[in-house]
């Protein structure tokens, strides 16, 4: 994209206030700078309310602040003191930077993680340039074509998203289904081990028996009908304990086999989160416009698969939130659950992969606490991070 060459650093009018900016201008930075729990606020002090229930309660408040600030008024004059007070931290590195260098960073799509777009947009309509109705007119254009093109293209992705999650929760149901036949396999096992236990002791026994019946001198008559039925049941233990045994090493076979058919479902998604990464961080990728919502936000996770962890946390912190996980172990007392649950905005328990006292648990202490809690079916990332986005959707709009 070419740099605008009719923007050039003119003489300075004094600084401009809200209610003089352009309304696309004020909109662009009340919609950037203020979420919904801001504009709630705002609606609480001035009693703004509206009565249509068709429209998102969200887009009625933003609408209402923005029309409210086309004039001077005590809500306009309150809202320019907080974005004032929230400018106030970047004001200073702002001010270093000449008019062009700020516009040309927007438009030539450089970027700053440090400084908002909305700061930069703020500075450069309230500065006084003496062409800042242009300067304003021209960032306007620029933010709103963006806005198109992210959606485009977002929207054009979001099959391929689908898709993507749809492969991810299949291999996360298998690798469930594989790790739960472990589980039974290990459990038949184990019985074939007490099993052939009990067998070695039966023979030990029959053992001992013959052995006092050979050394007691009693005549061969009565003893030897009894030698030959035991002679036979040993025979017959010995045939069992070689069957177990067999059954025991094809059950050990079987779980090797599956920790490995785990192992590679394990592997392929992790490959595919971080193929997702690396996407989101080539240039010019499509970034969701509302992959901060969780700011400030701590999820907990109660089970789920350990294999998945580092998994569960990436897709949390890429919402700008924070994630904490509990293996859903409730055999050492539920106060490390408790502990986890008080700190938790949102405590996700599977239930297909948690035991009944763990999802129990988490129930009581949620409703105790008043901590909000969701059960998805399955531990899959495409299941948590549904659940994730429908819980704090609902709550926004609430």
């Amino acid at each position: 994209m070419k740099k605008p060459r009719h923007f050039g650093e003119v003489r300075m009018k004094p600084q401009r206030k809200l209610w003089e900016l352009q309304h696309q201008t004020i909109c662009k930075v009340i919609g950037m700078a203020f979420d919904l729990e801001d504009l709630k606020k705002i609606a609480r002090k001035f009693g703004i309310s509206h009565n249509d229930p068709l429209m998102d309660h969200e887009f009625a408040l933003h609408s209402t602040a923005v029309q409210l600030c086309g004039s001077d008024n005590k809500v306009a004059r309150h809202i320019q003191k907080m974005i004032q007070a929230r400018f106030a931290r970047y004001s200073h590195r702002l001010s270093a930077l000449e008019a062009c260098e700020l516009i040309e960073s927007v438009t030539d799509s450089d970027g700053n993680r440090e400084i908002p777009l909305w700061a930069i947009l703020w500075d450069l309509s309230t500065r006084g340039l003496e062409n800042g109705a242009s300067v304003e007119t021209a960032l306007f254009g620029f933010i709103h074509m963006l806005e198109h093109r992210l959606m485009r293209e977002f929207w054009e992705s979001a099959p391929k998203k689908a898709n993507e999650r749809a492969e991810e929760d299949k291999a996360a149901e298998e690798a469930t289904r594989l790790k739960r036949q472990i589980l039974d396999l290990q459990g038949e096992v184990e019985r074939h081990e007490k099993l052939n236990e009990r067998l070695r002791m039966q023979l030990e026994e029959v053992k001992a028996a013959q052995a006092s019946q050979t050394g007691s001198g009693r005549s061969q008559a009565p003893v030897e009908p009894v030698r030959v039925d035991q002679t036979e049941k040993l025979v017959r233990l010995q045939m069992f304990l070689e069957d177990t045994q067999a059954q025991k090493q094809s059950l050990e076979e079987e779980c090797s086999r599956l920790r490995k058919e785990i192992e590679v479902l394990a592997r392929e998604v992790s490959q595919t989160g971080r193929d997702e990464a690396t996407e989101s961080q080539e240039p010019g990728a499509c970034h969701c416009p509302y992959r901060d919502f969780l700011s400030q936000k701590h999820v907990t996770m109660v089970g789920g698969i350990s294999s998945l962890e580092c998994h569960y946390r990436n897709v949390v912190e890429a919402m700008g939130g924070t994630f904490q996980r509990h293996d859903g172990d409730c055999r050492g007392g539920e106060w490390l659950i408790q502990d986890c649950v008080r700190r938790a905005d949102l405590v996700v328990c599977p239930v297909e992969v948690n035991s009944h006292n763990a999802v129990k648990s988490v129930k009581k202490l949620c409703k105790k606490y008043g901590v909000a809690c969701c059960f998805p079916r399955t531990a899959g990332l495409s299941g948590f991070r549904m659940a994730i986005e429908e819980h704090f959707s609902e709550s926004q709009v609430a």
